[in-house]
């Protein structure tokens, strides 16, 4: 059976920032290659403003 894993990378902020959480997200999905997940994938999110 194949695991897959799917993130929804919402923007926390300003202060945390976006290139943080794209770094985030590309450790996560190298934690995730790990144990054998066969694919990662990300949503977009369009016109999205925390402030």
């Amino acid at each position: 059976m194949d695991f897959n894993l799917h993130f929804s990378m919402n923007y926390p902020g300003h202060a945390y920032g976006g290139a943080r959480s794209s770094r985030d997200l590309l450790e996560q999905s190298v934690l995730a290659d790990q144990p054998g997940f066969r694919s990662v994938s990300v949503s977009e999110h369009h016109l999205l403003n925390p402030d």
